[in-house]
């Protein structure tokens, strides 16, 4: 993702070049750490007015929700954005039916666009918040309203009110992990013996569901003008085996460095430091990319980079058969090497036949291995999870003590382990 607030362009970006072009000299702009934050888009100026309605049994019926949205003296390029968290209201749950609207109010304060997570958050706090009050209501544990209310994990692909299709989930599974780790029976046994000694110990969980990988031109066509957001990637593999990707996202630290070269070390078979990652400069590459948010960088942008290694080691199969005096169709790929199917012993390593790429080839097979993929995804990702935490707070200071804390996130493939 872009954090949010580097997604829009601000007057800054084009009046520091305006200057510079006016004055012929190098124009450099600073600004203090107050004025970041007075200039800088915001986007959590929100307020709910929200009401559910549920069976005696805890079975969810309905919810109304409304938001009133600070926008700024202007809203922002993306600031509609904002919105996404009357989309995502309902949560993790099931309703028979969901009324959700937004009303912008404009006000003397900053301009609002997103800033990190563009609503997701907000949606997280509207319906954990209710399922809380909801259990007090009914007198029933809030864990157990929570799973009496998800989808089960053989419904996925999942429907929820608003027409966004959940590609996947198990929500009972990270809720019982996230129990089970946390000690959820014993916190509760600990929780009642602290309160008989007057001490102030809470127990509060969330689960979570967040919308990413932003790109699908069916529900993003609208707002774009048509515009499909997918993304794009070129492979090169130089003569010597080293490899260029060049991308169109753009790394300001969200580590795309190292989870695209990581990609692409897989899918070669090739060291990771063999892998230079190109981005951020149009002159290169395919020419284009539509930007660094959403949380779409790899769930778009890796895919791009994936396909076009799948068709670079197509490309290098046809030379690798030349190479082994084999027929195409019976060259396999494993873990960096080429071998004919049944005799793995006859076989080139990817960088032998990157440099026989450059050679003499078959009639008709152009030297060189490149290639350009792109990537529109048919949906969006739904990552999901469950967090569990115990405070106590000192009744004579206020001070409040985190005494646990337990998160189970479902992290999909995991492309580098060290990154997560």
């Amino acid at each position: 993702g872009g954090f949010g607030s580097k997604i829009s362009p601000y007057p800054e970006d084009f009046l520091v070049p305006a200057v510079s072009k006016l004055v012929e000299r190098p124009v450099k702009y600073t600004e203090t750490r107050t004025e970041a934050v007075q200039n800088a888009y915001a986007g959590r100026a929100q307020h709910f007015d929200v009401e559910v309605a549920a069976q005696k049994d805890g079975t969810l019926l309905a919810m109304r929700c409304t938001q009133y949205l600070d926008t700024g003296a202007y809203i922002g390029l993306f600031g509609a954005f904002q919105t996404c968290a009357c989309l995502l209201a309902g949560g993790a749950y099931k309703w028979k039916a969901i009324s959700s609207r937004s009303i912008a109010v404009l006000t003397n304060r900053t301009i609002t666009d997103p800033y990190r997570g563009a609503g997701r958050p907000e949606a997280t706090h509207v319906a954990e918040r209710m399922m809380d009050v909801l259990a007090a209501e009914l007198k029933m544990d809030p864990a157990e309203l929570r799973r009496k209310n998800f989808p089960d994990k053989s419904e996925f692909p999942f429907t929820q009110n608003f027409g966004l299709v959940m590609d996947s989930g198990d929500y009972d599974g990270t809720l019982d992990k996230a129990m089970a780790l946390a000690g959820y029976d014993q916190l509760r046994k600990e929780q009642a013996e602290a309160r008989k000694q007057g001490r102030l110990v809470g127990i509060g969980l969330s689960t979570w569901i967040e919308i990413c990988g932003l790109g699908p031109g069916a529900a993003t066509g609208p707002a774009t003008g048509g515009v499909v957001l997918s993304e794009s990637a070129q492979v090169k593999i130089h003569p010597a085996g080293g490899v260029s990707v060049y991308v169109g996202t753009h790394n300001h630290g969200q580590g795309n460095d190292t989870t695209h070269a990581q990609i692409a070390a897989d899918a070669l078979g090739v060291p990771l430091e063999s892998i230079n990652i190109r981005h951020g400069d149009t002159d290169e590459g395919p020419g284009f990319g539509y930007g660094t948010y959403g949380s779409r960088s790899l769930a778009v942008g890796g895919v791009a980079i994936a396909r076009a290694c799948g068709k670079v080691v197509d490309k290098a199969k046809t030379v690798a058969a030349h190479v082994l005096e084999a027929a195409p169709e019976d060259i396999e790929f494993e873990h960096g090497k080429f071998f004919v199917k049944g005799s793995p012993d006859k076989s080139k390593a990817f960088g032998e036949v990157a440099f026989a790429s450059y050679g003499q080839l078959p009639p008709g097979v152009e030297q060189g291995l490149d290639a350009v993929a792109y990537f529109e995804p048919p949906n969006f990702v739904w990552p999901f999870g469950a967090h569990i935490c115990a405070v106590e707070i000192d009744k004579d200071t206020g001070d409040a003590k985190i005494t646990k804390y337990v998160a189970v996130d479902d992290c999909g493939n995991i492309i580098n382990p060290m990154i997560v």
